[in-house]
């Protein structure tokens, strides 16, 4: 059965929904990949794109679109369905956004043949939300990358701030619970040896996240390493302490 994937998401930066689709693609062979150039992938031009143009390129084909928004009249498609943020914490995305998924995501999930789900969470709040039957979704779980099996990364050296460290790794949100992992490091601070740090790896999903949280001023022992490597990313997880 030929598929093709809605791969507008890959035109993004490399976040959480664009890994899990590049790594499921890289695995299963035969997947034809589909999507906009990059000046038509974002904003409404990639949504105008996803939702007129793309189901006349694709004929009959079954459609697989990997993050959370496909084309609303297309039956012959199976959705993948991280979370239902949108809905469930508005506050935290500007109004078009919230608007637009928020009108659209029932309206795919109600139209395509099949859902996948990442967590038990999703699946409930679909079924809650939409009245989606529950044997129209599968449940499959995200896996660890290859990058992550095995410790060749750690013969490299970077240079860290701490000897030691706990690791969290995310974009700068504030549904990312960055606020609370950092009130919480605090609170914790004075029961650590001196050379434990709190590493958070993430580039800048909302550049105001330390002012909508109404956090002034960031703890000690605190290192934001932005966007890194994939192998230092690696490194990292291999090395630390603990995972947040």
């Amino acid at each position: 059965m030929p598929i093709i994937c809605n791969a507008r998401v890959t035109n993004a930066s490399l976040t959480g929904a664009q890994r899990y689709t590049l790594s499921i693609l890289n695995h299963i062979p035969g997947i034809e990949r589909i999507s906009p150039s990059k000046k038509y992938s974002s904003g409404i031009k990639g949504h105008l794109w996803e939702q007129f143009v793309m189901p006349r390129l694709i004929g009959n084909k079954l459609l697989w679109s990997p993050s959370n928004s496909g084309p609303v009249t297309r039956s012959r498609q199976v959705l993948t369905v991280h979370d239902v943020v949108s809905i469930d914490h508005p506050e935290w995305f500007n109004k078009t956004y919230v608007k637009w998924y928020n009108v659209m995501l029932p309206l795919v999930c109600k139209k395509a043949a099949h859902i996948i789900t990442i967590s038990e969470f999703t699946k409930h709040r679909l079924i809650d939300l939409f009245n989606i039957p529950e044997s129209k979704i599968s449940l499959v779980y995200n896996g660890g990358g290859e990058r992550l099996a095995g410790d060749t990364a750690s013969q490299k050296t970077y240079e860290l701030p701490f000897k030691r460290y706990i690791l969290s790794v995310g974009s700068l949100e504030i549904r990312k619970n960055i606020p609370f992992l950092l009130e919480s490091w605090n609170g914790i601070l004075s029961q650590l040896p001196e050379d434990v740090g709190l590493i958070i790896v993430g580039g800048k999903g909302n550049a105001k996240i330390f002012q909508d949280a109404n956090i002034h001023q960031i703890p000690d022992r605190v290192h934001f390493t932005g966007h890194i490597p994939d192998d230092f990313v690696t490194y990292l997880y291999t090395n630390a302490l603990a995972f947040v």
